[in-house]
């Protein structure tokens, strides 16, 4: 019996193995699901790359959309696309008529067509517009220094055409005669948004007067006719001028920031 007991617990073991060795040969098949499970997560890529291609097509519409903004379009408004202009009233008295169209040549640009240009002051303001601008620093700085440059001697040139008629209208009458004659017959409600259009503004009032006291002048026999229209010319022409300097200085300082801006 005792024999028997041994040589069956050999076949046990046997037994055993066997089914370790079937649960070993069964496990492998649970691999492929895994690879199953990979499968399923591939596509996200493809979703990845299609997020960066609608950013990028995004991206390439706004550049576009902003490389088809007109000059005026992007002078009147801040990079962000909001209005940025806020002007300051001010009462211009005027006496003259060559002193009003002096205004409205440069404050008040009329086209024939009844379409009107945009106003010194537009421009005057643009370097505030592009002055949060990193890659416009240099730009900005150099159009600053430039315009008050300019307006600077254009204010000397006036201030001294200025004292020499008025030294000679003293002469002629008191202070308190032209108040009194100098009452305005043209009044204008304008505004400026700097320092700079305020500056402009009260030359054109300075050589307002000037007109002013050289019309009475040459009405009581004190200039004669070329005497007037020197003073009126010289003054008018020299604005217009430096007036026109400017604001093609400034476009094209602006325009230049905004190729650089494009590209």
């Amino acid at each position: 019996m005792a024999v028997k007991k041994e040589a069956a617990a050999p076949e046990e073991e046997i037994a055993e193995s066997k089914l370790s060795v079937v649960e070993e040969t069964s496990a492998p098949p649970k691999a492929p699901a895994k690879k199953a499970d990979k499968a399923e997560k591939a596509p996200e890529p493809e979703n990845k790359d299609s997020d960066s291609d609608d950013d990028q097509q995004e991206t390439a519409a706004a550049a576009r959309k902003r490389s088809r903004l007109k000059n005026s379009d992007f002078f009147s408004r801040d990079i962000l696309g909001s209005p940025t202009k806020d002007r300051l009233k001010y009462d211009l008295n005027l006496k003259t008529r060559n002193g009003m169209s002096l205004f409205r040549m440069i404050y008040d640009r009329q086209q024939p067509d009844g379409r009107s240009k945009a106003s010194i002051d537009s421009y005057l303001h643009r370097p505030k517009e592009i002055a949060s601008l990193s890659i416009a620093r240099d730009k900005n700085e150099q159009i600053i220094k430039m315009v008050d440059n300019r307006i600077s001697e254009l204010e000397a040139y006036v201030n001294k055409r200025h004292k020499q008629v008025s030294r000679i209208y003293d002469q002629v009458t008191s202070i308190e005669k032209y108040e009194l004659e100098g009452d305005s017959i043209t009044s204008v409600e304008t505004g400026f948004s700097t320092s700079h259009s305020r500056r402009f503004l009260e030359v054109i009032k300075n050589i307002d007067d000037a007109f002013f006291m050289a019309g009475y002048l040459e009405k009581v026999g004190h200039f004669d006719m070329n005497q007037e229209m020197d003073l009126t010319t010289s003054l008018y022409r020299r604005t217009m001028t430096d007036a026109r300097i400017i604001m093609t200085f400034i476009g094209r300082a602006v325009i230049s920031v905004r190729k650089e801006l494009r590209s």
